[in-house]
């Protein structure tokens, strides 16, 4: 319990980096099946505050970050080719200068005399007109390539971001299943900390939340005071704040 507090601590902090977020999501899931009540409310809070207050922004729906990565790996694709294609060429030129060094150096040997007192070689003048012309014309600049490594390296970071948020998507959606079987649960707060968890991923429009929060409604004839305020609070954060009456009645049909 003190352990999962302390990582809700560092979750509002903003101290977890984003490659230990899904490792702390599946973490904290797994502590839903712990036999003590303490430690799993312990976990949906912090379920909660990683989805509240985490990296990732709403809606939390899986099909639209696995479009939005499909659209930014597509505009990676378009750079990659570009860049095989100038490493390729510097390949070349590399392999072009070193095929000139060799000849250089045969054609040194060749002017070169020997002596008594060792090697004495002919020195020629270099002609700078050719040494102009040896250099390619349509050559990039030199500010030209940091730009396009920088424009990829920031692709791939925001690609492997959005890898991390399909990710942490999916674990939620496969999760809701697990919270309401909580609800049945005999422990009044872990049933309200599991409502207040759904009211949560429902208004950040996680996939499969409106059919999990259908287990709730019932809970309002609860025996416990605080489930009945739970459920009373979520249909109000749901369906009666800041919306017209027409829209509220049509959502009441809709869920119940």
């Amino acid at each position: 319990q003190k352990v999962l507090q302390t990582w809700g601590k560092l979750v509002e902090e903003s101290c977890v980096p984003l490659s230990h977020w899904n490792m702390l999501l599946q973490e904290a899931i797994g502590r839903l099946e712990d036999d003590s009540q303490l430690v799993v409310k312990a976990a949906l809070q912090l379920l909660h505050k990683m989805v509240a207050q985490g990296i990732f922004q709403p809606p939390l729906k899986t099909n639209i970050y696995i479009n939005t990565l499909h659209q930014w790996e597509a505009e990676l694709a378009k750079l990659q080719p570009a860049k095989t294609a100038s490493e390729g060429d510097e390949a070349a030129e590399a392999a072009d200068e070193a095929d000139s060094t060799d000849s250089g150096q045969e054609a040194d040997a060749e002017g070169a005399q020997w002596e008594d007192g060792g090697i004495q070689i002919k020195e020629e003048p270099v002609d700078q007109q050719m040494t102009e012309q040896d250099e390619p014309a349509g050559s990039p600049d030199a500010g030209t390539k940091p730009s396009n490594d920088g424009t990829i390296q920031r692709l791939r970071a925001t690609v492997a971001s959005l890898k991390e948020g399909v990710s942490f998507c999916k674990r939620l959606a496969a999760t809701l299943p697990q919270l309401q079987v909580l609800l049945a649960n005999p422990a009044a707060n872990v049933v309200d900390a599991a409502i207040v968890f759904l009211t949560l991923c429902k208004t950040y429009e996680v996939t499969g939340a409106a059919k999990a929060l259908r287990g709730m409604w019932p809970l309002v004839f609860s025996r416990h005071e605080p489930v009945r305020a739970a459920v009373l609070d979520s249909w109000s954060i749901l369906h009666l704040h800041q919306k017209l009456a027409k829209q509220q009645m049509e959502e009441l049909v809709v869920s119940v």
